[in-house]
């Protein structure tokens, strides 16, 4: 996450599957990998469809990201 509360997003729609794989074969940075490249987008998305405030949107997008991990 950026100093700023926002995660930044490098939007590469390639690296999806590799990021999923690495994250099912238990690859701790793989998690990092997904929240930098999808991070904003998430965000977006949160901030579109939750009416809160700013720290409910960054629970719900961590919450994107646990559940991912799990």
């Amino acid at each position: 996450m950026l100093a700023s509360g926002r995660y930044r997003s490098h939007g590469d729609p390639r690296r999806v599957s590799t990021i999923l794989e690495r994250i099912s074969a238990g690859d701790k940075g793989a998690v990092a990998a997904c929240v930098d490249e999808y991070g904003d987008l998430v965000w977006r998305l949160a901030s579109r469809y939750l009416d809160r405030a700013k720290t409910d949107i960054e629970d719900a997008v961590q919450e994107v990201f646990v559940e991912l991990w799990q």
